[in-house]
């Protein structure tokens, strides 16, 4: 468990059980940012089918979902996928990151990176790739 200030969060590795609850904090982070998804996209285009591919790549070791809870609530969640091919399958593309904006700036991002980076290496991974946009100044300090 992270303490922050008076406040805890819990990092844990996400399950389809979990999909309910993180679409409805991914599609609050989309509102709360320009950085991610059109307000509404994500909830269109990428949340129906979630929970199987999420128990794929769960099962398979091909990808992974992360997420921050504090007091049963999403304040955070980090998604990766590993290499597609054989030979880059140590290659972790990071490539979905949000934090609840009254969450940003406490830690939450670090502890959910620290927890991809510890599955990432039990899955083999020799290699890291973050793409951030140049104007998410949050985003590049993280």
């Amino acid at each position: 468990m992270h303490a922050l200030k008076d406040e805890a969060f819990i990092v844990r590795h996400a399950g389809p059980a979990d999909v309910p609850a993180l679409n409805e904090a991914i599609a609050t982070i989309d509102e709360e940012t320009e950085f991610l998804g059109l307000p509404g996209e994500y909830l269109r285009r990428w949340a129906p089918g979630f929970a199987e591919r999420l128990a794929a790549m769960n099962e398979k070791g091909t990808g992974a979902y992360f997420l921050a809870e504090h007091g049963g609530a999403v304040v955070g969640f980090l998604g990766a996928f590993a290499g597609g091919l054989k030979r880059t399958r140590g290659v972790v593309y990071i490539a979905h990151v949000g934090v609840r904006a009254a969450w940003r700036g406490q830690g939450v991002g670090s502890a959910l990176f620290a927890a991809i980076e510890d599955w990432a290496h039990g899955q083999g991974a020799w290699r890291f790739d973050l793409r951030v946009d140049t104007q998410n100044a949050r985003g590049l300090a993280l």
